[in-house]
């Protein structure tokens, strides 16, 4: 009967151990997935963040592709108005020429 007891008393022992083991165990383990869910965390925001970085850069060279489009455009116009104001000039500066021809000539 002694030796019974002893031996129960004996594995009672271990199974406290290795209950207290499996806690350790557990909540070692529940530290590590804490720690892994909050570097999770952290690495979504970063990836938040720098896809709305990516995303304005892409609205700023869009924004400056739109300027600079506008801006050539602008740029040929007023070439255009250049052109036009010089070829009105030319046609001017021809008709006095046949006017005085013109007058010269009666």
């Amino acid at each position: 009967l002694q030796d019974g007891q002893h031996r129960l008393a004996n594995l009672e022992r271990r199974i406290g151990e290795r209950a207290e083991s499996l806690t350790r165990d557990r909540e070692a383990h529940s530290a590590y997935a804490s720690q892994q869910v909050e570097q999770l965390a952290a690495l979504r925001a970063q990836v938040r963040r720098e896809a709305l970085l990516a995303s304005q850069a892409r609205h700023e060279r869009s924004e400056r592709d739109i300027l600079a489009a506008v801006q050539r455009q602008e740029d040929l116009l007023e070439v255009a108005r250049r052109d036009f104001a010089a070829e009105l000039e030319r046609r001017r500066s021809r008709r006095e020429e046949l006017l005085r021809s013109a007058l010269e000539e009666q």
